[in-house]
């Protein structure tokens, strides 16, 4: 009997750590595609963990190119989390976040109480709209992060037969059902719902090259996806090959491996400060040592504490050094939606403190700096608050600004 061949399995490439490994992966990029003065890599798709590296890859790239003449086309650069749908055809639009939540507080609302039970200790009344909606956002959570397993709640329920939770996760797997089919009435597919349908029937396919560089945490359904695809995978490695036992055949860490590694490190580079202001402004001089020119692209600050950030930031910000939060920055904490936050609270109420918080603002600030004299301005009101308190002169103030909304 004549034995199969094996299938292809993912080549892992490991790049070393000489030196940074988005510049190792520029090197092994020119190595591999660079041709006669071409560097053709037009049928490439280069998936990272962060559009921040996706972005300095790029760069790295184009400078490249620009400095020795090449002729670049460059890759596809995008992150893991994308690629999944560049291996599959959707048959529907997907749903966005709000959408999703929306789905699931209607499927919640409509559910009859005795129904939730089991899930809800107080069923909130129908007539109030937030509470379910604060429900349906926790449920597209959970369905979110169990579904990066490859999971339904009707699964989790399976797996919990028998036990006291089990009667709660069946409440969950209907309503599940009943979230899917909500979507499918309007035309729309949950994108977490599509992939792992698309696994099941074997759909991830491609014919470009993919190069996945440092995805060192990857879920179930990814790896599924890379699976499908393994035999167009490359997998780079930005460790020495001495050190292949602590990464897996996709290129993730194995924890085990390294939970348990000795890291010795020299007492000369510690620096211990007794404060977190302390501690920031140690940061700041660090960064001055650095040789001139260094981008701040390549230097990366760890902190054990979110405390830590904001006195960081600060500390950073007057030194004129650019920094850029990682995870980054809730879109209701963005400077242009605190201000309409803070314009409406004020005119809503026109207490001293929701006008106090919007004059803080720094773009209301910077506004008061720039211009001298404002028409009716929040400088004008703010002397008018300060002579008269909440007075008829307060009053009358607020209304002028009123009217010229």
């Amino acid at each position: 009997m004549t034995k199969e061949p094996a299938a292809p399995s993912m080549q892992r490439v490991f790049l070393g750590w000489e030196s940074p490994i988005l510049h190792s992966a520029t090197n092994y990029l020119s190595s591999r595609y660079l041709k006669n003065g071409e560097w053709d890599m037009d049928n490439v798709l280069i998936v990272l963990p962060s559009s921040l590296a996706g972005r300095r890859l790029g760069e790295l790239l184009a400078e490249s190119a620009e400095g020795n003449g090449y002729l670049l086309r460059p890759p596809e650069i995008l992150t893991v989390g994308a690629l999944p749908e560049k291996l599959y055809q959707a048959r529907l639009p997907f749903a966005g976040d709000a959408v999703q939540v929306l789905c699931w507080a209607k499927v919640l609302r409509e559910s009859a109480a005795e129904d939730l039970q089991p899930l809800l200790v107080d069923v909130p009344s129908a007539e109030h709209v937030k509470p379910w909606i604060d429900l349906g956002s926790m449920l597209a959570g959970l369905h979110r992060e169990l579904s990066t397993d490859l999971m339904l709640f009707a699964d989790v329920a399976d797996r919990l037969k028998g036990t006291p939770e089990e009667p709660r996760w069946r409440v969950l797997a209907r309503l599940q059902r009943r979230y899917l089919d909500e979507l499918h009435r309007h035309d729309l597919w949950d994108i977490q719902t599509a992939r792992r349908v698309a696994i099941d029937r074997r759909e991830p396919a491609t014919d470009r090259e993919i190069i996945v560089l440092s995805a060192v945490d990857l879920n179930r359904a990814q790896r599924r996806f890379l699976d499908a695809i393994k035999a167009n995978v490359t997998v780079l490695i930005g460790a020495p090959e001495t050190w292949s036992n602590g990464f897996d055949p996709h290129g993730a860490l194995n924890q085990d491996f390294w939970q348990d590694l000795q890291v010795t490190v020299d007492p000369k580079v510690l620096v211990v400060r007794s404060s977190l202001v302390d501690a920031a402004a140690e940061v700041v001089r660090q960064l001055a040592q650095l040789p001139n020119g260094t981008p701040t692209q390549e230097v990366t600050i760890g902190v054990p504490d979110d405390e830590l950030i904001p006195i960081l930031s600060e500390q950073l910000q007057r030194a004129d050094v650019v920094a850029r939060y990682g995870p980054g920055s809730p879109v209701n904490q963005s400077p242009p939606v605190r201000l309409l936050r803070a314009i409406c609270e004020y005119l809503d109420d026109g207490t001293f403190s929701s006008f106090a918080t919007l004059i803080r603002l720094p773009a209301v600030s910077a506004m008061l700096r720039r211009r001298k004299k404002l028409p009716i301005s929040l400088f004008e009101v703010w002397l008018s608050h300060s002579r008269c308190g909440l007075s008829p002169c307060w009053k009358s103030s607020k209304l002028a600004i009123r009217k010229r909304r």
